[in-house]
């Protein structure tokens, strides 16, 4: 599979999993270049650019790129790539939410910790 189909696929999960519930959003109001989300423990952060100069915009903006970064993986779209207006409709919906935001950062720092348990329980080591 291209790497232009994975990333839209990873667009489309996204809207499927938003639809249903499964996502949550938030854009912390210091970080207007920013959108986050939170896929049961995956923690998924956007980057918005935008002029020839690629600086940080806000969603409502002339967005030119985007680069999300989710575990070790970094996808990047530029217009017109495959889900690149889907994806930027669902920042754009994203809420202006601090406490949101916050509470998203605090579950996914502990994510990774959540993970190792659970690997380390199903192989039966010790404690």
């Amino acid at each position: 599979m291209t790497d232009e189909k994975i990333q839209a696929q990873f667009v489309d999960l996204l809207k499927t999993l938003t639809v249903g519930g499964k996502v949550e959003w938030a854009r912390a109001s210091h970080e207007p270049g920013f959108v986050y989300a939170l896929a049961h423990d995956e923690y998924i952060v956007f980057e918005l650019r935008g002029g020839q100069n690629a600086k940080l915009v806000t969603p409502d903006s002339d967005v030119a790129g985007i680069v999300c970064k989710c575990r070790n993986v970094t996808y990047l779209w530029l217009q017109p790539n495959d889900g690149f207006v889907d994806l930027l409709h669902l920042l754009q919906d994203s809420p202006i939410d601090d406490a949101k935001f916050l509470d998203i950062r605090k579950r996914a720092y502990y994510s990774p910790v959540k993970a190792l348990e659970a690997l380390r329980r199903k192989l039966t080591l010790p404690q």
